[in-house]
């Protein structure tokens, strides 16, 4: 058993997050302009008061409910909405584990909520033109038309995994078979078009018409890991273990290709340029700030579970992610993270003016801390 104490790192960590950028009332001031850091760290928030009773962010969980209500059926990114989703289910289990079942019910309708508009946005656009299922990136408002622009219009890996996440966790709370059924549609539907390639990459985008896989919307960690989640629900579920197969071919597939060279360190695409840029490219440019985050929370969630079924390779699992946490503490003694964490950075400064990026860089950090601390 490692004696490296990681859940009080993370609560450490979070207690950076909070303090600095963001507390209680940041969601009502980040939503609806920002409509998808807000559930993503409250969903890390969430997940960690289920890991120890040291922290309580009940007012800025019962805060981002209510703000995130203002948009089900008129955000514009449909990826977008799939964050709330999984949110609202991980408030719901939350507040049912406190005993709470008037609020968690609260959260449970929400993600109902969520889940029928995925699920009509599925349904609207079934149709060979548009690839026969799957969840659009950008809500289209109009039917979309050829010549279609691949930057805006394609069928998502991501928001389908987050209607697939979404569509399972309701189903393995109150057993409603049409769940299961929108989350076994949905992967079958990733299958078929190929979206995991043979080394166990998650690629992006399904561009409608010809319905072809866009080759510049390449594999990033946060695919990687959305990924993890249904597939083990749908094992759960049916208790077929092809879905396991299925899980750790991802989780391997980003352990040997999504690193730095010679070491278990996560690594994605502007990790090795971060830190030559300027403050306004890192302002334009934030975007996979939370990506190695949430690659971290869905594999020390799969690997948590898997250590019953799977001993060995959960144990391979828990060994990458200790690596992680023990880099990311080490490389920023200041306890503000950064992108790159493989390198140290002795005296790390917060990027001025720019706290959505300082928080997603913040989240990604205790989202390591906070799953070795699950998996240790």
């Amino acid at each position: 058993m490692p004696s490296t104490d990681y859940l009080s790192q993370a609560i450490t960590a979070a207690g950076v997050l909070t303090d600095n950028w963001f507390p209680s009332s940041a969601p009502r001031s980040w939503v609806p302009g920002d409509y998808w850091r807000t559930p993503v760290i409250c969903t890390l928030l969430a997940d960690l008061m289920m890991q120890t009773d040291k922290v309580n962010y009940t007012d800025t969980l019962n805060t981002a409910k209510k703000a995130g209500e203002c948009c089900f059926t008129m955000c514009s990114y449909y990826d977008d909405l799939t964050w709330w989703g999984r949110f609202y289910m991980h408030g719901y289990d939350y507040f049912n584990s406190q005993s709470n079942p008037a609020v968690a019910n609260q959260y449970l309708a929400d993600a109902k909520s969520v889940c029928d508009e995925l699920n009509k946005a599925w349904n609207k656009w079934n149709t060979p033109q548009y690839c026969n299922g799957g969840v659009w990136w950008m809500r289209p408002w109009d039917d979309p038309q050829p010549p279609y622009d691949p930057t805006t219009t394609f069928k998502a890996s991501n928001s389908t995994f987050g209607f697939m996440e979404t569509a399972l966790a309701l189903y393995l709370d109150g057993g409603d078979q049409a769940y299961l059924k929108m989350g076994q549609e949905a992967l079958n539907w990733i299958d078929d078009w190929k979206f995991v390639n043979d080394k166990g990459l998650v690629w992006g985008a399904l561009i409608p018409g010809d319905c072809t896989l866009d080759p510049n919307n390449v594999p990033v960690l946060s695919l990687q890991g959305e990924a993890l989640a249904p597939l083990w629900m749908l094992y759960k579920a049916t208790n077929n273990t092809e879905y396991l197969d299925a899980a750790d071919k991802v989780a391997d597939g980003t352990i040997a290709n999504m690193v730095w060279e010679g070491t278990q360190i996560m690594q994605d695409r502007d990790d090795a340029k971060w830190a030559d840029q300027s403050d306004d490219w890192k302002r334009n440019n934030s975007g996979d700030t939370p990506f190695k985050g949430l690659f971290a929370t869905y594999l020390g969630e799969y690997t948590k579970n898997l250590v019953a079924v799977r001993p060995e390779q959960a144990a391979k699992y828990a060994a990458f992610l200790r690596a992680n946490a023990d880099a990311v503490w080490a490389n920023y003694p200041g306890r503000m993270f950064s992108m790159d964490w493989h390198t140290l950075d002795q005296d790390y400064q917060p990027i001025p003016n720019a706290d959505y990026v300082n928080a997603s860089l913040q989240y990604s950090g205790v989202c390591a801390l906070a799953a070795a601390a699950l998996v240790s």
